[in-house]
């Protein structure tokens, strides 16, 4: 048996003689006669249709056609299917059909390379990404390319700017999924918001003279960028229901602020602002903040929590040790709250 693509069919023939034909825009296969038929010919039925691409690339289009597209094949799907196969591709999934395939010689070809000759709309997007950003590097200067890369790649936050930055220019794109990205969604709202915010970057820079104030004026726009979201940060990591926490006597409180950690170190006289905040922004550990209820607004003890929901510091002001009994027990009944009511995000 062997199949021939013919405009918008495939055509079934058997020593050389026509025996049936599939429409591919419709669905609907053609008898011997040409004429629609409601029965599938005994040519496209399972037994005569490879499972493997290797036999009979046609042949299986038509196979993972009537396996995975029977139920709810529609003529648009079917113009998609046609469009691929026109060109030599096999679309990897019924998502991939709903849309008008984004093809061009190049996605062509590297889908022919890289992927088998299967249309997956979801590479094809990474693949556009990828493209993009490096059209987008190629405008700009070899100075501005290496101060982009050193900077941002230090000081942004984690899960925004320096995820696409980071992790489109090495082309490691199948990492966005572990932070629960979506190529189609979030992955290129956050390429354009990347691309806008170097672009103001790179406008302001350009006019200055030398490259250590090209840095310098960089520098302090990135950290005007990372201060503008950094509390985002700070709740997002340190915002966690276990570890508020309240007794007769004391009240327990993540600290969600710049503000609060600058106003907590200053009161405390210690270094939580300096040594710690910068951990909890980056999701490593969390603090908080223990005070009495009899005097809610005065800083007391400074209580650091591993992120598996231990006591890793428990101190007062000048970082010494609660000289309190009930400040001393409070930190075994903290310990034990933490320990039942702790839950991995």
């Amino acid at each position: 048996m062997n199949f021939v693509k013919e405009r918008n069919f495939i055509v079934a023939y058997d020593c050389f003689v026509k025996v049936g034909a599939w429409d591919i825009t419709t669905g609907q296969f053609i008898g011997k006669s040409g004429k629609p038929v409601k029965t599938v010919p005994s040519c496209f039925t399972y037994h005569n249709l490879p499972s493997w691409r290797g036999e009979n690339d046609l042949a299986y289009a038509i196979y993972w056609y009537r396996t995975q597209l029977y139920n709810n094949y529609t003529n648009i799907m079917g113009a998609h299917f046609e469009q691929l196969l026109s060109l030599g591709l096999f679309p990897n999934s019924t998502y991939s059909l709903r849309e008008k395939p984004n093809l061009n010689k190049k996605i062509v070809e590297y889908l022919k390379e890289e992927n088998q000759g299967y249309y997956d709309s979801v590479k094809v997007a990474r693949y556009l990404a990828v493209i993009q950003y490096e059209q987008y590097m190629n405008t700009l200067p070899d100075w501005a390319k290496e101060v982009f890369t050193n900077l941002l790649s230090n000081n942004f936050p984690v899960d925004y700017i320096k995820t696409a930055l980071n992790r489109v220019i090495h082309e490691h794109v199948d990492m966005f999924y572990k932070d629960h990205y979506y190529i189609s969604g979030k992955i290129l709202e956050v390429l354009k918001d990347y691309y806008n915010l170097s672009m103001q970057m790179f406008n302001k820079v350009e006019v200055e003279k030398n490259f250590l104030t090209k840095y310098a004026t960089l520098k302090y726009l990135a950290e005007e960028y990372k201060n503008k979201h950094y509390n985002e940060e700070l709740v997002k990591n340190n915002d966690k229901p276990w570890l508020y926490y309240e007794n007769e006597t004391f009240i327990v409180k993540p600290i969600l602020t710049k503000e609060d950690f600058h106003t907590e170190g200053e009161a405390q006289r210690n270094c939580v602002e300096r040594m710690y905040m910068e951990k909890v922004y980056k999701g490593q550990t969390h603090v908080v903040t223990i005070r009495r209820k009899s005097d809610p607004n005065k800083s007391y003890i400074t209580c650091e929590v591993s992120d598996d929901g231990r006591i890793w510091q428990y101190l007062a002001r000048c970082n010494e040790s609660p000289k309190e009994q009930d400040a001393r027990d409070f930190k075994a009944e903290y310990s034990q709250h933490l320990k039942n009511n702790y839950k991995v995000d």
